[in-house]
């Protein structure tokens, strides 16, 4: 049984990799561009996904509070994403509302 000391000792007991398993040393010969499976899109014809903001940062983006975008959520003025409980906006429906009120005035 080793113990601490044996393991520490030098540095030629911690560059011996006869003492490392085959299985360890397997996993850091892993190429890792094969690791990964392939993408689901074409490469040439990549889907765009609009970025999603937090409430937080929509009213950043229109410098108003977050309650203001909450009730123009509630409203329908703006169109949501939720993923589970949480709610984001695309970047597309900022600019969408912005468009709209600067139309309307």
């Amino acid at each position: 049984m080793q113990t601490d000391a044996n393991i520490v000792e030098g540095s030629a007991a911690s560059a011996d990799m006869s003492k490392i398993p085959s299985r360890a040393l397997d996993r850091e010969r892993v190429d890792p561009a094969q690791s990964h499976p392939p993408p689901l899109t074409d490469v040439a014809n990549p889907i765009r996904i609009a970025p999603l903001m937090t409430v937080s940062d929509a009213a950043a983006v229109l410098r108003v509070s977050t309650k203001t975008i909450r009730r123009l959520i509630a409203k329908a003025d703006l169109q949501v994403v939720r993923v589970g409980r949480s709610v984001r906006l695309r970047q597309e429906e900022i600019n969408r509302y912005i468009s709209k009120s600067v139309k309307q005035q």
